[in-house]
């Protein structure tokens, strides 16, 4: 639909309304649109009002003529560049004896637009008010009250009876949140309004154009002709026009208001409207353009406040929810029950988002909590759901949409969010929210209304408020894309632990399965070795030296001396073991009766469980290698086997002496591979193997933390780690931090500090892997780490006693520290001096 200016606008079609190309202009200034050759090709009608001079003498000819010298110097040049985001100046003389003019430029498609107003002389400073507007954002109690000192700074500028912070909701439906106005002229504070109060084209505007004024709502247009006497032009796209005259609807609407003079100020937030800065006038009231540009500045510097602020306060949210979430996640996974454990975090998990009620349907049972339907309500809308299931979140404003039948319950339930938590039997989990248009409150009776005009009464505060309730009834207040990030986080939470747990026999059943398999073959293949250890020894006596009964005792000693070993590694299963008494049993068949071959020298100690396993099948190798290739099998060759206690552990040396010469194998068998590699992969320890020509030669290191009682003693004349702080500086650390340069930046910040080993992990599996492997003396933590956070790695660390702190980029960080709020937290962005005074000082 295309429209005139003599073609009739109503409500039925204001939201097509080419209000970009009215073809006409407000009456404080002038519009010159000029081509790519610089000819002037249309022009407002009141240009001989501005600069003297008739239209027929400016159209048709170059813009240069009209101006002055001066004129020419400053726009001309700027003209002939693209002008992406316009250009302004200011006192500008355009032509002799007409005054100063501040001046707009700026490009329509091809043509260049020249706009001009009388200038008002003086400067504006606005440099207090910004300072003020940035101290506010730091210092203000809440959103609500940085917003009001927002529009009493804006107010000190441009001196309107009333401004106003007017934020828009998902469904473009808008709040007045803010109001900063003289006394006894009403509030409009907590008012409503619908979507077509600001419709669609006009909300398009606001996005390309930050600033537009009205100065009299009662103020003739003023068209813009092609030559005198011509029809207005309206073809121009006006968009980015600081003087496009309005729409008869939006005067109309100003004018029941009460309102004489206007001014919208847009607020922008991550390329979105987030709102408008909208200031009103009860008379006629034109700001000089100087001081327009200087609101628009407050205006830009206010959007990236607001921006700063929100992007913080989602991530702040986000994180608090996770944190909730992996509280709920622990306390379910920790349930013997899937189904008990998720109904009893119910209340927890309502706290995660914003509602009004919630249902879980898990293992067939139904549980509601808070405003939700009756059960007999619920269980039609669950026969619904059941019949069209689907995998993904659902977010509906009305559930009646959908089913019709909820509307006779929407006073209790009118929106909801639905999680599937299964497939089979199509367990669920959803969110309720009330009726929006019942948890409004009126902010306020407002003003006086004056008129009511030729297009109805719709026009007004009241009546559009009323029609903003008739907008929203049957609807819940918007899903926002917050709510469903965290919904789409708890689904895959709960679906991850209900999976885990609901499975959990099968699970077993199969793990059982597999371990059986396992040790088949497992036994399979120790009996292989034992019975090939036999034939060993059976080929390495001899039996030309004693009897056949010496022979018979001698074998049967050495194979009861074996089965003893093994007999050590079940028996102390469950408990630490002699390491000398595992030595002894996995050498003692190859023992002389002199006792001189194997020789032990080391301290008492206990070994864990699994480090005697280990180590004891080590040994094994390393006994019956040598008795096949070194020492052990030769006449005159010996073992000495030496251990001591260090501070990382225990250092066990094998050496072999007076065998064969040794030459390193071409290719390692499972033996060799297995004395390499068995303490490192399974107790994080060393090993090094040496083939020296004189003998072979190991050395292995075993982890302090597998030794028993007896190991421990040595230890306890150092200092005991404290959850608090080391002494002295720490030799080594480790940084969790899913960033890679930050994570960079403060590994190279702890190296120069002085801490020599320092490593870096990207989230928690990777961080608690190397807590394993190489605990650190100190870990710095960032508390968000993308999708999980780093307090399952503090929940460790404390249980070990290593000294950690919390890095966070936000200001109030430590309110989701839980339990460890009391904890050190160094601040970002990371700063050399802040760590080294919490590991030094």
């Amino acid at each position: 639909m295309n429209f005139t200016p003599r073609e009739k606008v109503d409500l039925t079609n204001c939201d097509r309304e080419p209000i970009h190309r009215p073809g006409q202009i407000q009456d404080f200034g002038i519009l010159i649109v000029i081509d790519q050759e610089g000819i002037v090709r249309q022009a407002s009608a009141n240009l001989p009002t501005y600069l003297g001079v008739e239209l027929l003498d400016v159209v048709g000819f170059p813009l240069a003529q009209l101006l002055t010298p001066e004129a020419r110097g400053v726009i001309l040049p700027r003209m002939a560049a693209p002008m992406e985001n316009g250009e302004r100046f200011f006192d500008v003389p355009l032509r002799e004896g007409q005054g100063m003019f501040d001046v707009a430029l700026h490009m329509s498609g091809a043509w260049r637009i020249l706009e001009a107003e009388r200038s008002a002389g003086g400067q504006v400073e606005v440099t207090e008010d910004l300072r003020l507007l940035m101290a506010n954002f730091d210092q203000a109690a809440g959103f609500q009250v940085f917003c009001r000192l927002a529009t009493e700074r804006l107010q000190s500028i441009l001196g309107y009876d009333r401004i106003m912070v007017y934020r828009f909701d998902e469904d473009a439906s808008g709040e007045v949140i803010a109001e900063s106005a003289r006394p006894a002229i009403g509030s409009f504070l907590g008012q409503r309004y619908p979507e077509a109060d600001i419709p669609r084209q006009a909300r398009m505007l606001y996005l390309r154009n930050w600033l537009r004024s009205i100065a009299d709502v009662n103020a003739a247009p003023v068209p813009i002709m092609a030559q005198t006497g011509e029809e207005p032009s309206i073809g121009l796209d006006m968009s980015l026009s600081t003087l496009r005259a309005v729409s008869p609807i939006h005067l109309e609407y100003l004018r029941n208001m009460g309102v004489s003079a206007s001014l919208s100020i847009s607020i922008i937030v991550q390329g979105r409207l987030w709102g408008l800065f909208a200031c009103h006038h009860y008379s006629p009231r034109l700001v000089d353009f100087r001081r327009r540009t200087a609101a628009e500045l407050f205006g830009q510097m206010f959007s990236l406040l607001l921006d700063s602020r929100e992007r913080r306060e989602e991530a702040e949210h986000e994180a608090s929810a996770r944190i909730v979430q992996d509280a709920i996640m622990t306390r379910v996974a920790r349930s013997e029950d899937a189904a008990v454990g998720v109904r009893e975090a119910l209340p927890q998990i309502a706290e995660t988002i914003a509602s009004d009620g919630i249902a879980l349907v898990i293992g067939g049972e139904v549980t509601l909590h808070g405003e939700t339907p009756a059960r007999e309500e619920f269980d039609g809308l669950l026969e619904f759901l059941r019949s069209e299931p689907r995998g993904d979140v659902l977010a509906e404003e009305s559930i009646a949409r959908l089913y019709p039948d909820a509307s006779s319950w929407s006073d209790r339930a009118t929106g909801m969010m639905m999680l599937p938590l299964s497939t089979v039997p199509r367990d669920y989990l959803i969110f309720f929210r009330k009726e929006y248009a019942r948890t409004v409150v009126w902010g306020g009776e407002p003003m006086k209304l004056v008129t009511i005009g030729p297009h109805g009464p719709r026009l007004t505060p009241r009546a559009s408020f009323e029609a903003w309730q008739e907008v929203v009834r049957g609807r819940s207040a918007p899903w926002t894309a917050l709510d469903r990030r965290i919904a789409e986080g708890l689904k895959i939470g709960l679906l991850d632990v209900i999976l885990r747990l609901t499975h959990l026999a099968e699970e077993q059943q199969r793990l059982a399965s597999e371990r059986q398999k396992l040790l088949i073959a497992e036994l399979n293949h120790r009996v292989r070795n034992i019975l090939a250890l036999i034939a060993g020894l059976v080929k390495q006596a001899n039996p030309a030296e004693s009897t056949t009964e010496e022979f018979a005792r001698q074998l049967e000693g050495r194979i009861n001396a074996l089965a003893r070993a093994h007999d050590q590694i079940t028996r102390d299963n469950w408990g630490p073991a002699p390491l000398r008494g595992l030595l002894r049993a996995e050498t003692a068949a190859f023992e002389t009766r002199e006792g001189e071959r194997i020789q032990l020298d080391g301290p008492d100690t206990l070994l864990s469980p699994l480090a005697f396993s280990t180590l004891a099948l080590v040994v094994h190798e390393l006994a019956t290698n040598s008795a096949k290739h070194g020492a052990l099998g030769s006449e005159g060759g010996r073992v000495s086997i030496s251990w001591k206690l260090e501070r990382g552990g225990l250092s066990l040396e094998w050496r072999e002496i007076g065998g064969p010469p040794v030459r390193e194998p071409t290719r390692r068998g499972f033996g060799s591979s297995f004395v390499e590699r068995a303490i490192p992969f399974d107790l994080h320890g060393e090993a090094r193997v040496v083939f020296a020509p004189s003998g072979l030669q190991a050395h292995f290191v075993i982890p302090a933390a597998h030794l028993g009682a007896v190991a421990a003693e040595p230890a306890a004349a150092e200092p005991a780690a404290v959850p608090g702080r080391a002494s002295g500086l720490p030799r080594s650390a480790l940084v969790v931090e899913d960033n890679m340069i930050i994570a960079m930046d403060a590994q190279a910040m702890l190296r120069k500090i002085g801490v020599p080993d320092v490593v870096i992990a990207s989230r928690v599996r990777e961080a608690l892997d190397h807590l394993d492997a190489h605990p650190p003396d100190f870990v710095l933590l960032d508390l968000n780490l993308g999708r999980e956070t780093s307090l399952p790695i503090a929940e460790e660390l404390d249980r070990r006693g290593i000294f950690f702190a919390f890095a966070t980029g936000y200001g109030e960080g430590s309110k989701m520290l839980g339990r460890f709020a009391e904890h050190p937290v160094i601040r970002k962005p990371y700063a050399r001096e802040a760590l080294q005074k919490l590991l030094i000082t």
